[in-house]
């Protein structure tokens, strides 16, 4: 009579400093600008699904999760201190709370032996969503803006926007992670079906963005004069930009750039 084959979740105790929830969020945050490290993006969850599937309660499993996002949005969101310190401590708070359902979610497929390439991928997908639209949102350091500079994996976005993008680097993660459960001899519950489907999504992903780089170099468009463009952006003091009083003051500094851009 042939074994049942299923995952079995670890009888090690979770440590509590477990460190691949920050580490997560460090290595993500090196794949944004201004590190701009983007292959990091396709790795950067391993350890937090690492200690997430290790995680032996729901409750270790939100404060891995938090942590990655933490660290992750206080290096990526630098930015936001030059405006508010405070301000931007209390966003990093609020944003990082996206980062748990997603690590909730995980830990309870996990133990209970069950894959998460698919799902898992649709809960990055739709916390960003929503991250991007609650309380008017905050649609910054998606996933996909981590690719920016991979052009053949950005032409996708012609086709599904830039969430197709982040489900193809989440999904690579997932796919990474349970590959390596498999070689380990822990098996989760379709995982053998959905990583070589997942596989093949990724190398249609890539030869359609061949194509169309290929495409557009035999365009005239791609083949005529550059054009030179310059964005003007003056530093106004928060403060001052919705204030009546300043509004002669801004006028003149938006013209005074504009002309020596054109100059």
């Amino acid at each position: 009579m042939k074994a049942k084959t299923t995952a079995v979740l670890p009888n090690t105790r979770f440590n509590s400093l477990a460190i691949g929830g920050p580490l997560t969020g460090l290595l993500l945050a090196l794949a944004y600008p201004a590190f701009s490290l983007s292959p990091l993006a396709w790795v950067a969850f391993l350890p937090l699904l690492n200690d997430l599937y290790r995680a032996r309660t729901f409750r270790q499993a939100a404060m891995v999760s938090g942590a990655a996002g933490l660290v992750f949005f206080l290096i990526s969101c630098y930015w936001v201190s030059h405006v508010s310190a405070i301000g931007y401590v209390l966003l990093c708070l609020y944003l990082c709370l996206f980062f748990i359902p997603f690590g909730l979610a995980v830990h309870a497929f996990y133990r209970d032996g069950k894959s998460m390439i698919l799902w898992g991928s649709v809960a990055w997908v739709a916390l960003e969503f929503v991250r991007g639209s609650l309380f008017s949102g905050f649609p910054w350091n998606t996933l996909a803006s981590s690719q920016a500079r991979v052009l053949p994996l950005i032409q996708m976005a012609s086709v599904t926007g830039a969430y197709g993008i982040t489900f193809i680097v989440i999904l690579a993660n997932f796919m990474l992670f349970e590959f390596w459960m498999w070689m380990r001899r822990k098996v989760l519950k379709t995982s053998l079906v959905l990583m070589p489907a997942g596989m093949a999504l990724l190398l249609l992903v890539v030869d359609f963005g061949y194509r169309e780089l290929r495409n557009a170099e035999k365009t005239p468009a791609a083949q005529s004069e550059p054009v030179k463009l310059a964005a003007i952006q003056p530093y106004i003091p928060q403060e001052q930009k919705w204030d009546p009083a300043y509004y002669q003051m801004i006028t003149r500094r938006l013209r005074a750039l504009t002309l020596e851009a054109a100059g």
